[in-house]
């Protein structure tokens, strides 16, 4: 608690500062929602769980009406253990145990709600519920410098929201690279918003996904990929290399874009030697608008 005051009321980056867990952390029955949470300071230190637990961690990046409805005035971005990671900012060996409170808006996260910098094995057990744009279990958005590697979720990320634009299994919205990492949990686009993406690991990607794995169940309406939801040829990435997806990827709607690997969207040109389960994946590895821009028994590969 007093590192999310030194950032988030007194404004303080601590670059070249160095913090570690040295036991699990308990939140339960306590009012700390996050590291600079709702602030605009970013997080530029140090910080390494050590693989000690955080537990009973609340979010409420989603703030509620009496009735239960969303209410978009009092809601806040970047809801996450860190709302903000500035470039020189490093998050590693951070687990979120099972059991967590995680409610968010846009660009939320179980870890790092808006990442410039790192994050390395970090691990999420908790459900997570997004009401907003764009969420993932390990990080909610990553510009160009965001790099994320060796992160691992089990906990079901899903959204119910019409104002959920894309969830997925580690990072929601990435313009950075997302390596080395594995989601066991099933992500599910519970709204009927006709731009709803889910995806196993990257939900919008710009950015590049590297051998990544997902083995969850990944459902929703509108763009659903096993590793990306929705991807773009975008300044030379969009690209998804050495990735597996033994998971189902499922339509709730018919018509609309499904694929083993891919939901929709422009791939990039380097990307190879990707891999998924046709037995259960029959649309092929990418599934644009109705028609499979892919087929193979048993891999694709796009180069």
């Amino acid at each position: 608690k007093n590192l999310s005051a030194g950032v988030g009321v007194y404004e303080q980056h601590h670059e070249g500062d160095y913090f570690q867990m040295g036991n699990d952390i308990d939140f339960a029955d306590s009012d700390f929602r996050g590291v600079g949470v709702k602030g605009n300071t970013t997080f530029d230190g140090i910080f390494d769980g050590k693989g000690f637990q955080v537990k009973n961690l609340t979010l409420d990046g989603a703030q509620k009406n009496a009735n239960g409805s969303l209410n978009t005035s009092n809601s806040y971005w970047y809801s996450a253990l860190f709302s903000m990671v500035g470039k020189p900012g490093k998050l590693s060996n951070i687990t979120i145990a099972a059991g967590g409170t995680l409610e968010v808006y846009h660009y939320g996260a179980a870890v790092v709600g808006l990442l410039y910098g790192t994050a390395e094995n970090c691990r999420n057990y908790s459900d997570l519920n997004c009401w907003g744009q764009y969420a993932g279990a390990i990080a909610g958005g990553m510009p160009d410098s965001g790099k994320l590697t060796g992160c691992y979720n089990a906990g079901k990320i899903y959204a119910a929201h019409n104002n959920a634009l894309g969830v997925a299994g580690i990072a929601g919205y990435v313009m950075g690279s997302v390596n080395n990492s594995q989601n066991d949990g099933g992500v599910s686009m519970l709204s009927t918003n006709t731009k709803g993406i889910a995806a196993g690991i990257v939900a919008m990607n710009y950015g590049n996904v590297n051998n990544c794995v997902n083995t969850a169940t990944i459902s929703g309406a509108t763009a659903v990929g096993g590793i990306i939801g929705s991807v773009s040829y975008y300044n030379a990435d969009g690209n998804m290399n050495g990735c597996v997806n033994s998971g189902i990827a499922v339509l709730t709607a018919e018509g609309l874009a499904v694929g083993g690997m891919v939901g929709t969207g422009d791939l990039g040109r380097n990307s190879t030697n990707n891999y998924f389960d046709s037995s259960i994946n029959v649309d092929g590895a990418i599934y644009s608008a109705g028609n499979p821009a892919f087929k193979g028994p048993l891999y694709f590969r796009n180069g």
